[in-house]
């Protein structure tokens, strides 16, 4: 069974963001990581419990060459993404609120 799949706006600007910044540090890098992107995105549509529950319900899905983690949840047949977020950020958890 495939998720729907829903970017809320934040995550959305992250990656207008992340992929600006790598284009700007090397010709072409911005497409690997959009590629990178868009392969963990089809993962969590086919099997988004693979990523454990970290905090407040929300699972980081991690990125394998790039430093950044996707923070999203799971609800009835659909994976909410609230942001794409470096690593090491203490920001991870903040654009999530509660409904």
């Amino acid at each position: 069974m495939n998720y729907k799949i829903e970017f809320k706006e934040q995550a959305s600007q992250d990656i207008i963001e992340i992929v600006k910044w790598y284009s700007e540090q090397r010709d072409g890098l911005d497409d690997i990581f959009f590629t990178e992107l868009e392969l963990l995105t089809e993962q969590l549509q086919s099997n988004p419990y693979t990523f454990q529950v970290r905090r407040k319900n929300i699972r980081l899905g991690i990125l394998k060459r790039f430093p950044y983690v996707i923070a999203y949840q799971i609800e009835y047949k659909k994976v909410i993404i609230f942001s794409i977020t470096h690593q090491h950020s203490k920001k991870i958890y903040t654009r999530i609120k509660k409904k």
